[in-house]
């Protein structure tokens, strides 16, 4: 008789983002409007794809460094310095597969089984399988709309316990588009190294702030500490090209090559010469779509804004969390009627945390008539219901 193999339990066990369940049912329907996927609605900039091409026509397809080609790390490291004034070696540039490897880089760096790690509430979803790999525990932070969705210190405080090991930070925030101002980054830099923890801060949104200026963990002085991640994706509208990068304390260097070596050997050549273009290359393209993601961000607010159902301030990333009340069966099934009705996907709030099942995150980095076209209609979709 045949046996059944199944997957490992810590398989089974790691949360699926119900980001990608709206998503992957919306792929069975057609004429949807995308507002749950956080990807910008913007090509490649043209002397990217034309370096990527030249890259693979000059037999750039062969292993690199486990670190990633010193070119690119050395391009990483100048923009680095420039941005935060503080100079930072090539050589605490680690290269990785997108932002996302980066972080599980980080979680494999910081963590060991039954550590626990401080986590925003509401937060990207998949942090939690990331740390449950490495066998972490995640222990959400509040993060409310009414304090501008920003870390409180007492709570941070009250959380601490013997297991507590790593601080994460993510500024600009996905879900809440929040940013983190230097003046309290400093403070909950300060409390991470008072408190003997790690700083894991990711960046990835770094290029698109609407209010005031973009704050770093690298600007404070908690180098030995700090893991810092960030990347190509969103900045450059090069999701697919999967480039990250970390920059870690120099005693870390050695173990993040091993760790890159034995999960992907290296990053994807074409990726990192392509890379080297965007961060070398002319830097327009990130203020033209900054600009337009500020007009997005208006329609956002000239449609939702007077509901009383838009939470936080959009102050950087490209998203938004909306308040749609309690449901029957909660912010899924909310996302799964309006996808059937209307055509339109939202991803459910219940995704970054249970006490956000009372909302939905939208994502406006879409052409601005969808944009207004999918708001309208999820309104329209919520006011026969009462609202709130």
């Amino acid at each position: 008789m045949a046996i059944e193999l199944k997957s490992s339990r810590l398989v089974q066990s790691i949360p699926r983002s119900g980001i990608r369940e709206i998503f992957t049912l919306a792929e069975t329907l057609e004429n949807v409007i995308h507002l749950e996927i956080g990807e910008p609605n913007f090509d490649t900039p043209p002397h990217v794809i034309d370096a990527a091409c030249s890259a693979l026509r000059s037999g750039a397809t062969r292993y690199t460094s486990n670190a990633g080609i010193l070119p690119l790390r050395e391009a990483i490291a100048a923009r680095i310095s420039e941005r935060t004034g503080r100079s930072v070696s090539p050589d605490r540039v680690i290269v990785a597969n997108g932002a996302v490897g980066a972080l599980y880089l980080a979680a494999v760096l910081a963590l060991e089984r039954r550590d626990e790690v401080l986590i925003p509430d509401p937060c990207w979803p998949n942090y939690l399988g990331m740390f449950r790999l490495v066998g972490a525990e995640a222990v959400r932070y509040r993060q409310r709309p009414e304090n501008g969705f920003l870390p409180d210190l007492g709570n941070l405080q009250e959380l601490v316990s013997s297991r507590t090991k790593a601080l994460l930070l993510n500024s600009p925030s996905n879900p809440t588009g929040s940013v983190i101002p230097m003046e309290k980054l400093s403070g909950l830099v300060e409390f991470a190294e008072s408190n003997g923890l790690y700083v894991i801060s990711d960046e990835i949104y770094e290029d698109i702030v609407y209010e005031g200026e973009f704050a770093s963990v690298l600007e404070c002085d908690y180098q030995s500490g700090t893991l810092c991640v960030s990347g190509v994706s969103k900045g450059y509208a090069m999701t697919g090209f999967r480039l990250g990068y970390i920059v870690v304390p120099d005693r870390l260097v050695d173990g993040s090559r091993a760790v890159i070596e034995s999960v992907a050997g290296c990053i994807t050549t074409v990726s990192q010469h392509a890379a080297i273009s965007a961060l070398s290359g002319p830097q327009d393209g990130i203020r033209e779509r900054l600009s337009a993601y500020r007009n997005k961000k208006q329609i956002v607010l000239d449609t939702v804004g007077d509901t009383g159902r838009l939470l936080g301030r959009l102050q950087g990333a490209f998203y938004a969390m909306i308040d749609v009340g309690e449901r029957v069966g909660g912010s899924m099934q909310f996302a799964k009627d309006l996808l059937q009705e209307k055509a339109v996907a939202v991803s459910p709030g219940i995704t970054f945390g249970a006490d956000w099942d009372h909302t939905v995150r939208i994502s406006y980095a879409v052409a601005d008539e969808q944009l207004r076209s999918g708001l309208k209609a999820m309104l329209e979709f919520l006011e026969p219901q009462g609202g709130n």
